[in-house]
């Protein structure tokens, strides 16, 4: 009722979206080949993934990281810092 109430006496001010770029591909570290590419995963446990996703918090960003079975979809494992 209050954004309602905003909205129709001209006062309701959105949020400025905010975007960062955390992933950065032209760095001077190796680069490996997809090596799982042709791959036919047929079992759980044969391949996992895992992927760090950057969290906006008050005090700035934390990291999550997560592992993935790719053959369930399921996480496996998980690392909040």
């Amino acid at each position: 009722m209050l954004f309602r109430i905003l909205r129709e006496n001209g006062i309701f001010v959105l949020r400025k979206q905010y975007s960062y770029r955390t992933t950065n591909s032209y760095h001077r570290f190796n680069k490996y080949n997809n090596i799982i590419k042709d791959l036919k995963i047929d079992r759980p446990d044969q391949v996992w993934a895992f992927d760090i996703t950057y969290i906006r918090t008050i005090n700035g960003f934390c990291d999550l990281v997560l592992i993935t079975d790719m053959y369930s979809g399921k996480i496996v494992g998980f690392d909040p810092k």
